[in-house]
């Protein structure tokens, strides 16, 4: 598998649009385990902080648009009760230099019998063909992610499986993310921490760290991301400039740059809309 390619989907994964509150804030009645296992879960799948905990289901919609080069992303998500992620969509194009334009497709759907599937696909990386990285999620008997299993396919070209474990502490929190590929010549180690007050407070993942900043109120306030791949130095910083009567993020600012081989700086940045309605067919 390319690890560039690897790295970029992970980092896409990552960075785009941390929102909402961790659960300390909440009057929420829904038992404390259910909701630091659907917290886990959703790190896992979203690589955001979890959104507010909430009785009833919701939806939430979000756009977004680059000022200092061509950049468009928007989506949706669905939460049913206690902030368990239903599904989740999300379409990106940007410009990534020499004439060229990928557009990333993310698609998360939850399996009620096994977990969660996720399929991200990549056009405009090689090309003429379409990259294809499909991922099942698996659940214990306690609804937590435990194990992942993935493909990742481009054109006709099927690469070795990859697979993840995850690790949790006494309170149902994700800590660990081992992640395993016949290419790496050691598995990668994804590691999250926590605050005092239970908030995801930063994550680890080789030479790439990515910090939350909350405020005394338990609002996300912003998230920074450093590190260096192969071919490039990467730096993403998302900053929440709004927030609703419940506290959850609804404008959101991102500024994001990388050095190439080649020593060009790219930046952008990027404002995003973020829109949340209850659900109430759930």
């Amino acid at each position: 598998m390319n690890n560039k390619l690897i790295g970029l989907i992970i980092g896409l994964a990552a960075v785009f649009c941390a929102s909402a509150l961790a659960e300390g804030q909440s009057t929420s009645v829904c038992p404390a385990e259910q909701l630091a296992i659907n917290n886990s879960n959703y790190i896992i799948l979203t690589k955001m902080p979890p959104m507010m905990p909430n009785d009833g289901s919701l939806t939430m919609q979000f756009s977004g648009r680059g000022k200092l080069y061509d950049y468009e992303s928007s989506g949706s998500m669905s939460l049913s009760r206690c902030g368990r992620l239903e599904n989740r969509t999300e379409t990106e194009e940007r410009d990534i230099g020499d004439n060229k334009k990928m557009r990333t497709t993310i698609h998360i759907t939850r399996d009620k019998r096994q977990g969660w599937l996720m399929e991200i696909a990549l056009n405009g990386f090689y090309k003429d063909r379409t990259s294809v990285d499909t991922r099942h999620y698996y659940t214990d008997k306690l609804g937590r992610i435990i194990r992942a299993e993935g493909q990742y396919r481009t054109g006709e070209d099927l690469a070795p499986p990859t697979t993840w474990q995850y690790l949790y502490d006494d309170q149902n929190r994700v800590i660990r993310e081992v992640m395993k590929h016949v290419d790496f010549p050691a598995d990668i180690l994804i590691d999250y921490y926590y605050d005092i007050n239970g908030r995801l407070a930063h994550i680890t993942e080789e030479a790439r760290t990515r910090l939350l900043r909350w405020d005394e109120q338990g609002r996300w306030l912003s998230s920074m991301l450093q590190g260096n791949a192969a071919s490039n130095t990467m730096r993403f910083e998302d900053k929440c400039t709004r927030w609703d009567v419940a506290g959850n993020c609804t404008q959101e600012n991102r500024w994001e740059a990388d050095t190439h081989r080649a020593g060009i700086e790219r930046e952008t940045q990027v404002n995003y809309q973020i829109h949340y309605q209850p659900n109430n067919s759930q």
